[in-house]
């Protein structure tokens, strides 16, 4: 069974929280602590944070616009960092006819009851298992995060 976790990118502080305790509002007592706990809220505490802010409670309901949150795929990229919702993944490669290196971006998505892999190039993006993103088919293919949707957009830039 994979780890449950959580981040969310604060809006008002344009800061990415990894310390994530989520909770019902008035409930907040009853999970204190639980980082697994998903609800419509969060309550965040400047001694929580690694980041400077003020106590305030953060909403991610669909009409909210102060927090996003993003889960944990369960996966890991090459260097063995955790990835979520809205990370940006470099793929690199070599091609075993040609023997040219190739490389394409990702943005990880939940879509249709499964974390995906969009593929930014061309003009209609591409949607596929995240999973089958990872899986390494050659040696030479590598796998890494380089940026997330709210800190690194222009990442995803098509050239």
């Amino acid at each position: 069974m994979r780890e449950i976790k959580f981040r969310a990118w604060d809006h008002k502080y344009k800061y990415m929280n990894y310390k994530v305790c989520v909770a019902m509002w008035g409930e907040w007592t009853d999970v204190a602590g639980d980082e697994n706990y998903t609800a419509c809220s969060v309550w965040i505490k400047p001694e929580d944070v690694d980041y400077d802010c003020q106590p305030h409670w953060a909403h991610f309901e669909p009409y909210s616009k102060c927090v996003d949150i993003m889960q944990y795929t369960g996966l890991k990229d090459h260097a063995k960092r955790d990835i979520y919702e809205g990370d940006i993944l470099l793929w690199q490669g070599k091609d075993q006819q040609s023997g040219e290196y190739l490389s394409d971006k990702y943005e990880v998505v939940f879509k249709d009851g499964a974390f995906m892999a969009r593929n930014y190039r061309g003009y209609h993006p591409k949607f596929e298992p995240l999973a089958e993103t990872l899986r390494i088919r050659y040696e030479s293919d590598i796998v890494t995060i380089i940026g997330n949707i709210h800190q690194d957009a222009e990442l995803l830039e098509v050239e």
